[in-house]
């Protein structure tokens, strides 16, 4: 069999929201007497939830990180980021058109570090809420990305669904979308082919991507798929 399911991250993917996420996470921290600029925020921090954030970036300034602590910044944080969607949410280009190709042809799943909230909003603002036959939150997972947690759960969700019959879905029959590290490293962790998009890192930062593209724009799922034809039975490390 070829590819049968496409698995997607969301923000910084599918949604522009990741300036929103770094601002009020910056807020947050300002208001703990704790810096952090952009630059750092990108390379190191991008790619966890918010907790898992937060405590890394404590951790790197020698800062405890007690359950007070954590949950106001959190609290901090989510505040000032609903504060800037509400203002200003846009998809990227290509994305609805995308999963709603997706969504025609392959089984699809969405993997995020987002709270269950914040992504609704967003696949009910982009028109694309029915598109998804699961969707894995940060609340469900023990271990963030770039743990291969989310997608192993989202992979075995699928399988779970009454209306599929015959064989499983294997790990090495899904393409996973990510735009972060972290979030290719939760790909190849699971043992899932992962196609890194461009929108928040360079190309060279998302090199151990198996393949990289600049955009959704114009792209197809079929196109996709096609890209690792004669390479699901050896498995997604082999590309």
């Amino acid at each position: 069999m070829g590819i049968r399911a496409f698995i997607f991250d969301c923000n910084g993917l599918l949604c522009d929201d990741e300036p929103f996420h770094f601002l009020g996470l910056q807020r947050a921290l300002s208001e703990e007497g704790i810096a952090l600029d952009q630059a750092e925020y990108l390379a190191r921090y991008i790619s966890y939830d918010d907790y898992g954030a937060i405590r890394h970036v404590l951790a790197d300034r020698g800062r405890a990180a007690d359950d007070a602590l954590l949950n106001r910044v959190v609290t901090r944080k989510r505040h000032y980021y609903g504060r800037l969607v509400e203002k200003d949410l846009r998809m990227f280009p290509g994305a609805v058109d995308f999963v709603r190709a997706a969504a025609r042809g392959y089984a699809t799943a969405l993997a995020s570090g987002a709270i269950r909230p914040e992504i609704d909003r967003i696949l009910v603002h982009g028109g694309i809420a029915e598109c998804f036959e699961v969707i894995v939150s940060a609340e469900e997972v023990e271990r963030p990305k770039p743990a291969p947690d989310s997608y192993l759960l989202a992979l075995d969700r699928l399988n779970a669904n009454p209306t599929r019959a015959g064989q499983p879905i294997r790990a090495c029959e899904c393409v996973v979308l990510e735009d972060s590290r972290g979030g290719v490293a939760a790909a190849r962790e699971a043992g899932m082919h992962v196609v890194a998009v461009t929108n928040s890192h360079p190309p060279e930062d998302l090199s151990h991507a198996h393949h990289i593209i600049t955009t959704l724009e114009g792209v197809s799922p079929v196109t996709l798929a096609a890209v690792f034809a004669g390479y699901v039975d050896r498995g997604a490390g082999t590309l």
